[in-house]
């Protein structure tokens, strides 16, 4: 289940962050599934983190990159 969640999430986490830096979602939508993310109990935290880690590596979204540094540094 684990490598199951942690695909759909990379691939949902994706899409949405190429939605946003395209401005079809607000930034509201992502910080939702940033949080999505990381409060689901069915994922572990080592795979959340490369979800995460994923996300911060897209060479193509470079808005979605400061959200997710904005998000991080706001649920510490």
């Amino acid at each position: 289940m684990q490598i199951y969640l942690y695909g759909v999430y990379i691939g949902y986490a994706a899409a949405e962050c190429n939605a946003y830096q395209k401005g079809m979602i607000p930034r509201s939508m992502v910080l939702e599934t940033f949080t999505n993310i990381g409060t689901d109990k069915e994922i572990d935290d080592t795979h959340k983190q490369l979800v995460f880690k994923v996300i911060q590596e897209l060479e193509d979204s470079p808005k979605c990159q400061a959200l997710l540094k904005e998000w991080a540094s706001s649920s510490d």
